[in-house]
């Protein structure tokens, strides 16, 4: 994993000075895919190749990985923001995908298999993504994360800084209501199809409520157009006490509900990988 200086990806400046850190196996083919992987809140890239390293099935199924790195408000991501928020407001979500251009433009990427995923402020951060520029992503997964919107206003969106009952699950919303915020991310330009996204959570998550499971289910049935209503479940291997649930035919939004305490949840990498279409 390589630090890209600011100077060579930043084209039309950084503006909240992320960092930029990723990694491509030597050899990598044109039209592969890439992964943009999304570190939680007092991390960085380094801690989160370390807990969720994508490096062995990169070399292995080539692909390339991103790893951006928060560099303000304890490390956490501006998911409370109007620049982050909003498509093209100079936020963090448009500095990651300058991120994805500069990788895609060096390995002659395949653009229609990028995918993002993140843990706790990584996983809040991946919703964001996926509400800001849909276009740009074939699918997603959110570990214990909160939906798009839910700390719109905070004062800040770390631990520290945080002034929104969001986190604690004291926000809830109609499907229909969190879609309408989602509709938001694009200033109601998008009017195409959004990425599939898997959802996972921790039932005694002591950081991010688990009722924050519950509320990314709702807002992205809602925008996917299909009931908040689960079709089936069944046991799942990822982790002993984990449940599956599945809404609609399962191609558009999952949910992965595991009992304990803990935060975040680990990141599976070979069910995301599943998800995401890159292995089988």
């Amino acid at each position: 994993m390589q630090k890209v200086p600011e100077a060579q990806w930043a084209t039309g400046g950084n503006p909240t000075k992320l960092d930029m850190f990723y990694y491509a196996p030597s050899g990598l083919p044109p039209n592969a895919p890439i992964v943009v992987a999304i570190h939680y809140c007092l991390g960085s890239a380094t801690m989160y190749q370390s807990t969720s390293n994508f490096i062995p099935a990169a070399k292995a199924n080539n692909f390339a990985v991103i790893y951006p790195q928060a560099t303000h408000d304890n490390r956490c991501w501006a998911v409370n923001t109007p620049a982050t928020l909003t498509r093209g407001g100079g936020g963090d979500s448009d500095a990651i995908i300058k991120m994805v251009d500069f990788v895609a433009k060096k390995h002659q990427s395949d653009l229609k298999r990028v995918f993002v995923l993140g843990s706790s402020s990584g996983g809040m951060m991946t919703n964001v993504m996926v509400a800001t520029y849909p276009d740009r992503f074939a699918a997603a997964a959110s570990f214990s994360g909160i939906p798009y919107g839910c700390l719109k206003g905070s004062r800040g969106a770390s631990p520290m800084t945080d002034s929104s009952p969001c986190v604690k699950g004291g926000i809830k919303k109609s499907g229909p209501d969190w879609a309408a915020l989602v509709k938001e991310g694009t200033k109601g330009e998008f009017k195409g199809t959004y990425p599939p996204i898997a959802i996972w959570h921790q039932t005694g998550d002591p950081v991010v409520n688990f009722a924050l499971e519950a509320e990314q289910v709702k807002q992205w049935t809602a925008v996917h157009g299909i009931s908040s209503t689960e079709s089936s479940k069944a046991a799942s291997n990822p982790k002993a006490g984990t449940t599956k649930h599945i809404y609609g035919d399962g191609s558009k939004v999952i949910a992965y509900e595991t009992s304990g305490a803990g935060h975040p949840h680990p990141v599976n990498i070979p069910e995301v990988l599943k998800w995401f279409g890159i292995t089988k």
